[in-house]
């Protein structure tokens, strides 16, 4: 994965037997990679009108840029407490 992807945030285990965790983990990888997926497809047009700032991705989509990472971070950890969401910064690849 490119060496840009901000840390994305996942939330602790509650102590289950393991199984809820694996679950969990299994379901921020699926998120992880959905977001990594949609920004790989989006660069080209964010790179037109959003180089160099901080894209917050969830779901697959964007959601918002940012002009700085604290900005993105700041606002990613208010809205989705469940770490499901992916901070890129755009910039060309490679």
């Amino acid at each position: 994965m490119a060496s840009n992807v901000a840390q994305t945030r996942s939330r602790q285990s509650d102590g289950d037997d393991g199984v809820a965790g694996l679950a969990e983990a299994d379901a921020f990888a699926a998120a992880l990679r959905q977001n990594d997926d949609a920004f790989q497809k989006m660069l080209p047009k964010l790179l037109e009108t959003d180089g160099g700032r901080c894209a917050l991705l969830r779901a697959g989509a964007l959601v918002k840029t940012f002009a700085t990472v604290a900005e993105a971070v700041g606002f990613a950890e208010a809205s989705y407490p469940d770490g499901l969401y992916m901070l890129r910064k755009v910039m060309p690849q490679g």
